[in-house]
């Protein structure tokens, strides 16, 4: 008897917990744009190799792939999702720039200022969604478009699916 009365103790905490739904929830990532570094190093170093006509040495490689990481990662672009309610969301998008990195990249002040300029005229996003749960898939909807994102299995993460 023990034994039943456990699991339907077990059964309701989880039909309570799921009936709570998202509201209060928030995920963050603080770069959307880091996991684009590794496969764009493996572009240009192909590129690169390609115009060379020969493969590029170790040391070559080396200083490609700083470069890369060096102006990539001076643009961040922080994404926010905030479950407001079990049915509307908001996702906030904010982009920083680090000049700096460009400078140890050795790129020139012309460019530096107008990547500059282009991230200051992009505006922070502050947007609303509605959104449905099923399983582990959350679905956005921002009228007629909708938009998929998966929620990891212990929903410690959101992620495009």
């Amino acid at each position: 008897m023990k034994k039943i009365l456990l699991l339907a103790a077990a059964i309701m905490i989880t039909m309570t917990a799921q009936a709570q739904g998202f509201a209060g929830r928030i995920y963050q990532n603080p770069n959307i744009n880091s996991g684009e570094i590794a496969a764009k190093v493996k572009q240009d170093i192909a590129n690169t190799e390609k115009k060379k006509g020969r493969k590029l040495t170790d040391e070559e490689r080396v200083r490609l792939k700083e470069k890369v990481t060096l102006v990539r990662g001076s643009i961040k672009t922080q994404a926010t999702a905030h479950f407001v309610s079990d049915t509307q969301m908001t996702l906030k998008i904010s982009t920083t720039f680090d000049e700096e990195s460009l400078k140890k990249a050795n790129v020139g002040w012309l460019k530096r200022k107008a990547l500059k300029t282009a991230v200051s005229a992009s505006p922070s996003l502050n947007i609303k969604y509605n959104y449905i749960v099923q399983g582990n898939l959350v679905i956005v909807r921002d009228g007629s478009d909708t938009d998929t994102l998966r929620l990891s299995a212990d929903g410690q993460q959101l992620s495009a699916s």
